[in-house]
């Protein structure tokens, strides 16, 4: 396998990559808000009409259609090329960002082709090269701003929090590059590199490239067969990261994460990631995306439906079973549920939200959930602790009356109504004792659990 790369080749190449990335890292550090993204310029009812017919995506409610002198040009909504995707952004991020992204942009197309060897597929070998590659990233000081800054002025200034891993990363990347067997790492430095570049682009992309990484992926899709599954690659890390990594990148980089999660599920809403998302990496991204209190900040936002950001997860559920969805909303709702309240009132609005949250959970996920799963415990087993957490909690509020007793009555029988669905799907033989058999049915009716099936259930196994 040829190969012209010399180390020092390659270290003149990188070398303004990573000063264009430490540059926007140290704008990033003195003024965060040139990096914001303002999603409330975007409008998620607007029609979009995409260039690109692919049944095999999430679903999505097309409301308002584009008058001409509403159209923007570039198309933000429906770029068709890599540079309008780019231009585009114009309108939504600050000067100093766009004109950052364009130079870096310009920086990055001519590194990545000269690391394209001309006449090589992908193989299991160098594949592990890259995946080496970027290893070589996570673990060089260069890669991170803190730690790039310390070890290029002081590195006797190094935290001492983080001054047991900075020991232990490597200074630059000549060791990596040059390591032994020779042969091997000569003759792959190709892959080295290129997974070394996307790293580092993935890693910084919950600070200061966000925004940018789409660009460069909609620019490798329209080049040759190596590049387009390096656009694979780089997509998947970038969707799931940083979910997916074992390194404590803010600590290391110094800076805080953007609020991602917010342009992620906005840029859903007008189908922004069709063209880099398809079923099988969503059914991996949008599971740890989950954030229920952002999903009503952004209807009201956007001025959708409440609700909409739930209805899209169990429309995306029912087309792929194989999710695991329904654990992660669960797992929200305990880490929502844990807040210090101070007033009697304030501890009434946040079980409230808590028994709102879990009512519309079941609601929507419940009965299809048991159906395509009628032996499955740990949704059962999960609504369980949370009632013996919730309901602790409420019988204490209730002795205030009113309206804090008509909560724990409300959740009280909202539980038991569960638990008993949770007789009625995992052990149907078992008799159950139950305080209030019409509470149970009418709560049966609103989940839209087999009423005729459960209730002949009900009449036979209730005392």
């Amino acid at each position: 396998m040829p190969n012209n790369i010399t180390t020092i080749r390659y270290k003149r190449q990188i070398r303004p990559l990573l000063s264009k990335i430490h540059t926007l890292n140290d704008l990033y550090s003195k003024n965060a808000s040139l990096f914001e993204f303002d999603v409330s310029k975007i409008d998620i009812n607007k029609q979009i009409k995409s260039t690109v017919d692919d049944d095999d995506y999430h679903p999505r409610k097309k409301t308002k259609t584009i008058s001409p002198e509403e159209s923007i040009e570039p198309d933000f909504y429906n770029p068709r090329t890599p540079e309008e995707r780019l231009k585009s952004l114009r309108r939504y991020v600050s000067s100093e960002l766009f004109k950052a992204y364009t130079e870096l942009f310009s920086i990055l197309k001519p590194l990545l082709i000269s690391l394209a060897p001309p006449d090589c597929t992908w193989t299991l070998a160098t594949r592990c090269a890259f995946e080496i590659g970027k290893e070589m990233a996570e673990s060089t000081t260069t890669t991170y701003y803190r730690l790039n800054n310390v070890h290029l002025f002081d590195p006797d200034l190094v935290h001492p929090s983080i001054k047991e891993l900075y020991d232990e990363l490597y200074g630059d990347i000549d060791d990596w590059i040059d390591m032994e067997p020779v042969l091997v790492t000569s003759n792959y430095r190709r892959y080295l590199l290129t997974g070394y570049v996307s790293k580092l682009l993935v890693i910084h992309s919950q600070t200061t490239l966000y925004m940018f990484l789409p660009v460069l992926l909609h620019w490798l899709s329209h080049q040759s067969s190596y590049l387009r599954h390096l656009g694979q690659l780089l997509g998947n890390d970038f969707f799931c990261f940083p979910d997916n990594s074992t390194t404590n990148i803010e600590e290391l980089n110094g800076l805080k994460f953007n609020n991602t999660l917010q342009m992620f599920w906005t840029l859903y809403g007008i189908n922004y990631w069709k063209p880099f998302l398809n079923r099988t990496t969503l059914s991996v991204v949008l599971p740890y995306k989950i954030s229920l209190d952002m999903f009503d900040g952004l209807e009201d936002t956007h001025q959708l439906p409440k609700g909409y950001y739930r209805r899209e997860l169990y429309a995306m559920f029912q087309s792929c079973l194989n999710y695991n969805i329904i654990v992660m909303i669960m797992v929200k709702i305990f880490q929502k549920a844990r807040k210090k309240c101070k007033t009697y009132e304030e501890a009434y609005q946040h079980f409230k939200n808590i028994y709102i949250s879990t009512l519309e959970m079941a609601c929507n996920w419940l009965p299809f959930y048991s159906t395509i799963f009628p032996n499955n415990k740990i949704i059962f087993n999960s609504i369980r602790q949370l009632e013996r957490f919730m309901q602790s909690k409420l019988k204490v509020l209730s002795g205030q009356g009113g309206k804090y007793m008509l909560l724990y009555k409300k959740s009280q029988g909202f539980f038991e109504s569960l638990d008993a669905i949770s007789y009625y799907y995992l052990y149907p033989e078992r008799k159950i004792t139950l305080s209030s058999v019409d509470t149970i049915a009418k709560t049966a009716v609103k989940l839209r659990i087999d009423n005729h099936k459960f209730l002949a259930w009900l009449n036979k196994n209730a005392y």
